[in-house]
């Protein structure tokens, strides 16, 4: 493979493949699942990048794509997971359990199988197989179900858990994340920073709160365990988690935070904070129809972090939060 200046797509398209619902029992039945495809040319390298969750049409029209498929000038694909969005059978629905047990890694692996193994009869270029977090993992578990299908994968933090509630990320986020690369000084500056951008954020959920979230599902009693003010605060922990995990944008957060005073009557203050999640909407899901199936996954089979937040209750107790 050869790298070099990307050229603009020559062609766009936002496809549906079918899929088995369950690759082990064929005649269960199908669901569509929507990829978004990039095209520059039949013999190009091609790139396949699976992020998990949901396609965002949005970034559609923004030409957006993989800094690989630019490397390359290749052809991207954008694979919108399983059960995610609008790639999801008749009959799955957040209220009830049918169907849920076939959102599986396997399954999903074979999804990815059979979408390339039907664009390698139009294509002839090479293939890799890429993707961030959730994404990351998929690009793992992918290369073990089927380890010669790509010449590449190219997984982008891949956090694999130790169980269904692993308590080593919030440990290290309040504690040591950072230390290696920052040294240890300017790594405590940066957590700390983070956590005073969390308790402000807290101090300020009336203003913050009702711009961020839409109580329309809520009200709908979808979601019995969920409530507005607990996805918010759980928007509060993602946000940082999200921002250790991507671009470490911490000098935006120092810009925002050196704003005084700090109180409900500054605008600019409120407004900064805002900003700050707007920017970073990429770190978390604010529409529990997006994060129920990662959640769903989660539960069953991939594990997820589990939320150690002492330290940030410390400090909101300090202030009588």
């Amino acid at each position: 493979m050869q790298s070099g200046d990307s050229k603009p797509f020559a062609e766009k398209y936002i496809v549906t493949f079918v899929q088995y619902i369950d690759w082990n029992n064929p005649g269960l039945g199908t669901f569509t699942q929507r990829v978004e495809i990039g095209f520059r040319g039949y013999d190009n390298v091609n790139v396949m990048n699976v992020d998990g969750y949901e396609l965002q049409e949005n970034y559609f029209e923004r030409n957006d794509e993989h800094e690989i498929s630019k490397m390359f000038n290749g052809n991207y694909f954008n694979v919108e997971y399983r059960f995610f969005s609008k790639s999801k059978p008749e009959g799955l629905s957040t209220d009830g359990t049918e169907l849920w047990e076939y959102l599986t890694d396997e399954n999903a692996s074979n999804d990815f199988h059979n979408i390339i193994e039907q664009l390698k009869e139009i294509l002839s270029g090479r293939w890799v197989f890429t993707g961030t977090s959730k994404g990351g993992q998929a690009t793992n578990v992918f290369a073990y179900y089927f380890p010669k299908y790509a010449d590449a994968y190219v997984s982008y933090v891949a956090p694999f858990c130790n169980g269904i509630d692993d308590d080593r990320a919030f440990n290290a986020i309040y504690n040591t994340i950072g230390n290696e690369r920052y040294g240890e000084e300017k790594a405590k500056a940066y957590r700390d920073l983070m956590l005073d951008f969390q308790v402000e954020a807290i101090k300020n959920r009336d203003y913050l709160q009702p711009r961020l979230i839409s109580e329309d599902l809520y009200s709908e009693n979808k979601y019995p365990l969920a409530t507005v003010s607990r996805d918010f605060e759980k928007m509060v922990v993602d946000i940082v988690y999200g921002v250790w995990m991507e671009d470490q944008n911490f000098a935006s957060f120092d810009e925002v935070m050196k704003i005084t005073p700090r109180t409900k009557e500054n605008q600019k203050f409120l407004d900064g904070l805002l900003s700050l999640f707007i920017k970073n909407e990429d770190s978390f899901s604010a529409n529990r129809e997006l994060s129920f199936p990662y959640e769903i996954h989660a539960v069953m089979e991939n594990g997820n972090y589990g939320f150690r937040l002492q330290p940030l209750r410390d400090e909101l107790a300090k202030i009588g939060l």
